[in-house]
């Protein structure tokens, strides 16, 4: 219930969230039920809100929370801490959170963690394109699309040529997250080296197409929107203007009509 209140940064000490995050996190490591990992990241969320205006502070908690998720097969922790933090947390918060998650795609211990990996960040992609967003939570964005499509671009492009993660149900996955980001990126600024990056995604993309008949339709719409994405970046190229014809060129031209 006191999570769900609406407190003001300036009624909490700015200087001590970072410690709290700490305390929260390890609270989360213990959680022996559900209901108790659903407590610590409604907590969490709650210092998201409040340090909204610097996110800093949180993101080195933030970011040993997914290593750990991703790497240690005895943590405790589980995708819904993250998945109510994509949900809940302002937009601002999340830089930390997707580039880790971007990482984990490529990195996490099994397939099933990878799979997850790709569920929250279609989830945040599809959050990101549809939430109302000021100029400072755009800006955000656009800069930390920069540093975490790279990694995440690779790490489909791994999956996809991963016999494990090539199945269906877990290809499925990943194509869904990616139809999520092309939603995405046209809200925002793409620059040229971002549509570079997806362009790399063409060819494995083009491969599943004609691989794999359940996720054909799914890769045809991606590849239809990453081609959209790629052409508005590229400089429009305008034909030269067709001269008059000179009044020489007439003339010769009636004369061999007679």
């Amino acid at each position: 219930k006191l999570c769900k209140l609406r407190v003001d940064a300036s009624e909490a000490s700015i200087s001590s969230i970072s410690k709290i995050g700490c305390d929260v996190l390890k609270e989360a490591r213990k959680a022996d039920s559900s209901s108790q990992s659903s407590c610590c990241a409604q907590a969490f969320v709650t210092l998201c809100r409040l340090s909204s205006s610097s996110p800093e502070l949180l993101d080195e908690v933030v970011a040993d929370a997914v290593r750990e998720w991703a790497s240690k097969s005895t943590t405790r922790l589980k995708s819904e801490f993250f998945a109510l933090m994509i949900q809940s947390a302002p937009l601002e918060s999340q830089s930390t959170l997707v580039h880790q998650l971007c990482l984990a795609t490529k990195s996490a211990r099994s397939p099933y963690l990878k799979g997850e990996a790709f569920r929250l960040l279609g989830a945040f992609f599809h959050r990101a394109s549809h939430a109302d967003k000021n100029e400072g939570a755009v800006a955000n964005l656009e800069a930390s699309a920069e540093t975490w499509l790279n990694p995440f671009v690779e790490g489909c492009v791994a999956s996809l040529g991963d016999s494990d993660m090539k199945k269906t149900k877990r290809a499925r996955d990943v194509l869904k997250s990616v139809e999520k980001l092309v939603t995405f990126l046209p809200t925002i600024k793409v620059t040229a080296s971002m549509a570079k990056a997806l362009e790399t995604l063409i060819t494995p993309f083009r491969d599943t197409s004609e691989n794999n008949v359940s996720l054909a339709q799914v890769a045809a719409r991606i590849l239809t929107g990453i081609d959209t994405i790629v052409a508005s970046d590229r400089p429009k190229v305008t034909s030269a203007p067709k001269r008059s014809p000179s009044k020489k060129t007439k003339k010769k031209k009636k004369r061999k009509q007679e």
